[in-house]
């Protein structure tokens, strides 16, 4: 549950957040990530 956090902040683009100490995102928190940013695309081409 802790890639949960992890996602939503870096698809609010709210990276100040972590300043410095930001990491690419690995496991869960990419799927995650990677999964609404499809969803987000094919919604944007059916629009």
């Amino acid at each position: 549950m802790s890639d949960l956090p992890e996602a939503a902040a870096r698809l609010a683009r709210e990276t100040d957040v972590m300043g410095g100490m930001e990491r690419p995102l690995t496991g869960s928190a990419l799927r995650i990530c990677e999964l609404v940013r499809s969803v987000d695309e094919r919604w944007d081409e059916l629009r």
